[in-house]
């Protein structure tokens, strides 16, 4: 069915991009565990905690890439509801 109204376009933009963000979020979770799986097994191996610990980097700047995003997500479409609100 097409979409009839510009209201109907921006909720469906909205929530593929809430379910790419929930998907991303849980890569970032896997992301941790195998971080903190390889600091279990390092036997003192100091190059694969360096490994672990650069996992834990990159998670981290994950994490705060989507809770960015979801806020930025947010505040576009409290912003898009008012003018959409204000023009029908």
């Amino acid at each position: 069915p097409a979409l009839k109204s510009t209201t109907e376009m921006i909720l469906v933009v909205f929530v593929l991009l809430q379910w790419l963000l929930l998907i991303f979020t849980f890569i970032c979770v896997i992301a941790f565990v195998l971080a903190g799986m390889m600091f279990l097994t390092t036997g003192g191996d100091a190059q694969q905690a360096a490994t672990a610990k650069k996992y834990v980097q990159y998670a981290t700047i994950g994490v705060a890439v989507g809770i960015s995003g979801y806020v930025v997500i947010t505040f576009v479409s409290t912003l898009m509801s008012g003018l959409v609100q204000t023009e029908g």
